[in-house]
């Protein structure tokens, strides 16, 4: 006798997903500041000597400066205070953030900024 398979349907419950955002305020001044475009003489008249792969030099500094005003106290919580918080990010216009050991290149070694 021939063994039949039988296929189980499971039902899939589209579970509503939650994202809690721990910056709310940031977030509204994030959007004023990329509506005004407050960071545009940022990255057109500070220039550092860098090969730009994923992200600007100056996108390293503006991420800097976002992680500061989000909490963090040193430049390594970059990556668990600022790169989880994608709505903080959208905010500001950028759909993920540099890690934070690409952003500590940038910002220590002083013969880089011309």
């Amino acid at each position: 006798m021939a063994k039949k398979s039988i296929s189980r349907c499971k039902k899939r419950r589209h579970k509503k997903k939650t994202v809690s955002v721990t910056h709310v305020p940031l977030c509204a001044l994030g959007a004023v500041i990329e509506e005004k475009q407050l960071f545009a003489p940022i990255h057109q008249q500070v220039f550092i000597s860098q090969k730009q792969l994923d992200y600007r030099p100056t996108d390293k500094l503006v991420f800097t400066m976002l992680g500061i005003v989000a909490g963090s106290e040193s430049v390594y919580e970059i990556n668990t205070v600022l790169r989880p918080n994608k709505t903080l990010l959208r905010a500001f216009g950028y759909r993920k953030c540099a890690d934070q050991s690409v952003i500590q290149t940038t910002i220590s070694d002083p013969h880089q900024c011309l």
